[in-house]
């Protein structure tokens, strides 16, 4: 949908001195209980003509839409206004807005068609316990603190539950499937077809209490929270993004650096990614499960180092041999993700181990022909034949064909030099290793077992 529509249609200041005189004032007017002579006196005093239409009207055909397009609320009086509580109705426009440090949208009702796309919370943004319509869009929204979607769990609920365990005095799955069918009574709050699509969660996120209707892609550079969430097999996450950010453990080259992507010296944060690895598992969601399993062992990685760096200090545990041993486990665990992530991409790339497997008999071809004594008889063709006969260790040298190029190459003795002993075996390693990193990639791409 295209930014005119909004732009023709933005009248947004009689939106702004409403929602100033308070949450209140502003319900009485969106469901229109304020009589002719009190609508008047409110305009007189925000210096307006007349008051806006309140929202009305279905999705087919919507009048007078609230609208705050564009609007900065970083900005003077901008900067004081809550809209916790609130009433919206349908088609509520936020598009492209900015927020500073707190939007508080806690326990505001949204209709049909909410639009935040495009906007840009700059702090935390609060929609605790707020109700939407179908088809809110969040699409392109960035949230640069906390974000706080978590559905109302009320206090009846609770009397509820505690009640039927005391009156009935029930146990095991007859007592949950009894809870279980009077919570629907109160319903959890539903995220209809809510669409996050590329929206970018910095500071982390959290649903709970929630019924999921629609999920779309975002990316979020903290693990997000799904709690307490029903309908998670709705959750489309294809193309999502999952990653962590944190403190980067103090080494003695580097300095630690706050909000370094891809570190953390948090234990926490491994037990997030585990806790949501395994909803994206219990949900087919196969690709998301991959990722997370390798931004676990990147979290494990940091996490590791920082425990080895601070028993450094304690002369017992150095004595004791805790450090070193706690050393060589964060030197190891950091090597094998390098070389994973540097041949592979963890699993996830075919091309790059067949590139590398390419790239490793050239290397190999050029090699041997310097070190190899030339010989009268066909030397590049037997240069060639020689590496692609050690490139993998089942393409065994000694094959007939094999046997008659080394014969040509190193004599009928088979006097083979020892760095070429050395370098051959060492290729066939290489050439085991990148095929089995590719036959890995194609595994994990079709789900084979």
């Amino acid at each position: 949908m295209s930014d005119e529509p909004y732009k023709d249609h933005n009248p947004a200041i009689p939106y702004l001195e409403l929602i100033k005189l308070g949450v209140c004032g502003w319900n009485h007017w969106i469901r229109g209980d304020l009589t002719a002579e009190e609508s008047a006196e409110i305009a007189e005093e925000l210096g307006l003509k007349k008051l806006p239409k309140p929202p009305s009207g279905s999705f087919i055909d919507r009048a007078n839409p609230v609208n705050f397009f564009g609007v900065d609320f970083t900005k003077g009086e901008n900067s004081r206004i809550t809209f916790a509580g609130a009433l919206f109705g349908d088609g509520a426009i936020f598009q492209s807005a900015t927020f500073g440090d707190e939007a508080n949208f806690q326990s505001a009702t949204f209709g049909d068609e909410a639009n935040f796309q495009s906007a840009t919370f700059g702090g935390n943004a609060d929609f605790q316990f707020a109700t939407f319509g179908v088809r809110a869009n969040f699409s392109d929204a960035t949230f640069k603190g906390y974000a706080y979607f978590s559905g109302r769990i009320s206090k009846e609920i609770h009397e509820t539950q505690n009640a039927l365990e005391i009156k009935r005095n029930l146990t095991g799955a007859n007592r949950r499937d009894l809870v279980k069918e009077k919570l629907n009574d109160f319903d959890l709050d539903n995220l209809a077809n809510i669409s996050f699509h590329k929206a970018h969660f910095l500071g982390g996120v959290e649903f709970k209490d929630r019924k999921f209707e629609g999920f779309s892609q975002a990316r979020f550079d903290q693990p997000p929270v799904f709690e307490n969430c029903e309908g998670m097999e709705r959750l489309d996450v294809m193309g999502a993004n999952f990653g962590f950010a944190g403190l980067r453990p103090k080494y003695l080259w580097w300095d630690a650096e706050e909000n370094q992507s891809g570190w953390t010296t948090d234990s926490n944060i491994p037990t997030r990614l585990r806790i949501l690895r395994k909803q994206m598992e219990d949900i087919k969601a196969h690709d998301a499960e991959r990722d997370l399993f390798i931004a676990e062992r990147m979290a494990e990685r940091g996490v590791l180092w920082d425990a080895a760096f601070k028993k450094l200090f304690p002369l017992k545990s150095f004595i004791t041999m805790q450090w070193p041993v706690s050393l060589l486990k964060a030197i190891g665990a950091t090597g094998l993700l390098f070389f994973f992530q540097l041949l592979s991409d963890c699993g996830r790339s075919a091309k790059r181990p067949f590139v590398l497997f390419a790239a490793n008999m050239a290397g190999f071809y050029y090699l041997y022909s310097a070190l190899i004594p030339p010989t009268l008889i066909r030397f590049e063709e037997n240069v060639r034949s020689f590496t692609l006969g050690h490139s993998l260790p089942f393409a065994t040298s000694l094959s007939p064909v094999q046997v008659e190029v080394m014969k040509r190459l190193f004599g009928d003795k088979l006097e083979m030099p020892f760095c070429i002993e050395l370098l051959s075996i060492f290729q066939s390693l290489i050439g085991a290793l990148l095929l089995f990193l590719f036959l890995q990639a194609v595994r994990n791409h079709f789900r084979l077992r």
